[in-house]
């Protein structure tokens, strides 16, 4: 007599109890990385003045809106 899942990998599948169909009514742009497109717009008009920080995967710069001369936070991946 057999209690609870089978070891077999049977029709029983162990599953999350949380969010196990998290992406199943969402559109496949929700949880497909590898179609997505970004869109950077225009990078011409800022400056690198000097680096404040880095990170695992970037580093971060003081810059500047050559066009309007705004300080900004540039990170660069």
């Amino acid at each position: 007599m057999s209690h609870g899942s089978s070891a077999g990998g049977g029709a029983n599948k162990q599953l999350p109890r949380f969010y196990h169909d998290a992406n199943v009514n969402r559109p496949r742009e929700y949880w497909d990385y590898e179609i997505l497109s970004v869109n950077w717009g225009c990078q011409d008009d800022y400056e690198v003045s000097q680096k404040v920080g880095r990170g695992k995967y970037s580093e971060v710069f003081e810059g500047i809106n050559a066009t309007t001369g705004d300080k900004c936070v540039i990170k660069i991946l």
